[in-house]
């Protein structure tokens, strides 16, 4: 039996054993449409969570507007599990923890969001920026863009060059 919940927003800054399939198992929230995830740099997450979390999404049929995962420890594929149950989105941040990457080759090249107008990735290591880029600028429609490497590292000036170029086309950069 399933609860049915009004909620429309989503907050977690922790994610605690509880969070498993028996537990979300009993929520529904059709009226869900933000949702922000935001753990300690270094945080565990049980296995358990990804499947639970997916089948939240999809038991809830929601139309899911704004995702942000921060430090969240999930690899490319579970991401991309995640994206796959929120076609609509239209707002999504990503920044990785430092010792977990989604950030990927994969993630990049697979990521089709047709709705998607806000965009912010942080990455934790050497990600091809060139692909990162060449993602953002197959997604037509993006009216703000944030992309950078944790730690205060600099992004190359080729990619620096390529955002310059969304700026001067319309994208807030």
């Amino acid at each position: 039996m399933s609860i049915p919940l009004s909620a429309s927003r989503l907050t977690m800054r922790s994610v605690p054993r509880l969070v498993d399939s028996t537990f979300m198992g009993a929520f529904v929230l059709r009226s869900l449409t933000v949702v922000n995830i935001s753990l300690a740099d270094g945080s565990a997450v049980d296995a358990r969570f990804l499947p639970s979390f997916v089948g939240l999404l999809k038991r809830s049929g929601c139309s899911l507007m704004q995702l942000t995962l921060h430090n969240v420890p999930l690899d490319d594929e579970a991401i991309l599990d995640i994206l796959a149950c929120t076609p609509q989105l239209w707002g999504l941040t990503i920044h990785e923890p430092a010792k977990e990457h989604c950030i990927t080759n994969a993630f990049v090249s697979t990521v089709l969001l047709p709705k998607l107008r806000r965009l912010e990735l942080v990455w934790s290591y050497d990600a091809c920026e060139e692909r990162i880029l060449d993602m953002v600028e197959r997604m037509k429609g993006l009216e703000y863009v944030v992309l950078g490497r944790r730690f205060g590292l600099e992004l190359s000036e080729g990619c620096v060059e390529r955002m310059n170029v969304l700026r001067e086309g319309g994208v807030s950069v």
